[in-house]
C-alpha cells in the first residue's frame, strides 16, 4: 500500500472518528411520541389545574376528563338504587371526603352555589348539600355531557356515624 492511500485512510478514520461522536450527542430534528391517554389515571395523581408554578411555551399540560377517576371515586360507594334519570350511590365522610373528591377531579369551576366545574371532556360536576334527603348529606352529581342521554350519577357523603337510608330503585333523590 503507498503513503498516498494510508494518509487518505488515516485521513478519513481521524475524520470520522471527529464527526462521529457529535452526530450521537446533536439533538434529533424531529420527535414523535405516541398518542395521548387518559386510560388507567384512577391510580395516579392528577395535577391541581391551578398549578403556576411551570411557566413556559414549551411546557405542555394534559388535562384528561377525569371519567376513570370518576369510575374510580363511584367505585367506592353502595349502589343505592335509580331510575331513568339517575344512579344514586350513599357512602361515608360527610363533607370534607365529598370535597376531596370534588376538588381531585379536574375542570374549572364554572359557578360557586352550588359548586360547579366543567371537565375538560364536557361533564359538569356538583358539589352541594341535600335538602330534601334524610340527614342532609353533601353530595358530589356527575352529569353526562350536554345533549346525551347518559344517567346522572350522585354520591351522598353521610357523616361517618349514619346509617344509609333505604330507597326504592324507582325513587328519586
Amino acid at each position: 500500500m503507498g503513503k498516498k492511500k494510508v494518509f487518505s485512510f488515516l485521513g478519513f478514520v481521524v475524520l470520522f472518528l471527529l464527526v462521529f461522536p457529535f452526530s450521537l450527542t446533536s439533538e434529533p430534528s424531529e420527535v414523535s411520541a405516541g398518542p395521548i391517554s387518559c386510560k388507567g389515571l384512577g391510580d395516579t395523581e392528577i395535577m391541581d389545574v391551578n398549578e403556576t408554578s411551570l411557566v413556559s411555551d414549551d411546557f405542555v399540560t394534559i388535562q384528561c376528563g377525569g371519567v376513570n377517576l370518576w369510575i374510580s371515586i363511584r367505585s367506592a360507594a353502595n349502589y343505592g338504587g335509580g331510575n331513568n334519570q339517575y344512579h344514586n350511590y350513599n357512602t361515608t365522610g360527610g363533607y370534607q371526603r365529598a370535597k376531596s373528591n370534588f376538588d381531585s377531579l379536574p375542570g374549572t369551576v364554572t359557578k360557586t352555589s352550588p359548586m360547579t366545574k366543567r371537565t375538560p371532556d364536557g361533564h359538569n360536576v356538583t358539589l352541594y348539600q341535600a335538602t330534601g334527603t334524610t340527614g342532609r348529606p353533601w353530595t358530589v352529581q356527575y352529569s353526562p355531557r350536554p345533549r346525551t342521554t347518559n344517567q346522572i350519577d350522585k354520591i351522598r357523603y353521610y357523616d361517618s356515624n349514619a346509617t344509609f337510608p333505604m330507597y326504592l330503585p324507582s325513587e328519586e333523590y
